[in-house]
């Protein structure tokens, strides 16, 4: 999930009777992919193959794709990839920094990431985390 107008409309509301320093924003390791086709504002035709089950990688793999061009969208803080062909969408250090600020800034407890095997070696992501809430 990206930080933006989406998570704003969400969380507010949930859970109720939680105090804001114990509610906490998500985001996932996993990536999702779509082949789109040429154009990534296509529909897709179906997902593309992933290591678990098809569409869905882990970002140790995917941000190391070969022949991938980057996206961003620096005012969502979303990004993706895309090779004329097939759309994976991601959260990154730059994407998680932004919910982590977002998350902050909403007055929550933190943010919950699931399945962090899907972090690289160097803990990247978990890194990245780590510096905007100590921030």
């Amino acid at each position: 999930m990206v930080a933006g107008k989406r998570s704003q409309h969400k969380i507010p509301g949930w859970p109720q009777g939680a105090s804001w320093g114990t509610r906490c924003r998500s985001s996932p390791p996993a990536q999702k992919s779509r082949p789109r086709g040429g154009d990534a504002r296509q529909s897709a035709t179906g997902p593309a193959t992933g290591t678990y089950e098809p569409g869905i990688d882990d970002w140790k793999v995917v941000k190391d794709r070969s022949g991938f061009t980057l996206h961003r969208d620096d005012a969502l803080g979303t990004a993706w990839l895309y090779d004329g062909n097939t759309f994976w969408t991601f959260d990154d250090e730059i994407a998680l920094t932004h919910t982590a600020d977002w998350a902050q800034a909403q007055g929550l407890g933190g943010v919950m990431i699931w399945s962090i095997d899907g972090d690289d070696a160097g803990g990247s992501l978990m890194a990245a985390v780590d510096a905007a809430l100590a921030s």
